[in-house]
Order: structure tokens, then sequence, then C-alpha cells
């Protein structure tokens, strides 16, 4: 029985301050197209319960650990890397 890696919104962007202007740009775009009453157009960041996107490096880790003789007793497993999106 294998383990799985669950990800949730990932920022692949390489450059901070270009990532720092996605997201502003992103925000800005988010609440001028907010729908209250149906609930679209939320922020990605504020459904996540950490309020912010992930990084693929967080990720990494995990599936790193999980390829790893470390998680060796662990069989059958769904991981979340998610912000705690999941469990809302």
């Amino acid at each position: 029985m294998s383990n799985k890696l669950l990800a949730g919104a990932l920022q692949f962007i390489k450059d901070k301050q270009a990532a720092k202007d996605v997201e502003k740009l992103s925000s800005q775009f988010c609440n001028a197209h907010r729908d209250g009453s149906s609930g679209r157009g939320r922020q990605t960041r504020q459904s996540i319960p950490l309020r912010r996107i992930g990084d693929a490096a967080e990720v990494a880790v995990v599936a790193v650990f999980l390829a790893s003789e470390d998680s060796s007793y662990m069989t059958g497993s769904e991981v979340f890397v998610d912000g705690g999106y999941a469990q809302v």
C-alpha cells in the first residue's frame, strides 16, 4: 500500500519580488470581482486557514520524507500539504 501526497494551492515563482507582485495583483483582482452572495471570487488565500499560498519547497520536503527510509513504517497514509484547506 502506498502513501499519497496531496498538495494545495502552490506558488512556483522563484523571484520573491515577482511573487509578491503576483500576490498583490491577485488580491486586487479578487477584491474587484468579489461576489458576496455566492461566495465566488473570494481570495484564494482567504479560503486557506493559514491565509497564504504554499511554496513548492514546502511540498518537496514532504515528498522527500515520504520517499525516504524515515517514512518506512507509514503505509496507506494521505498527507495533505495544503495549509489546512482540506480540514475546513
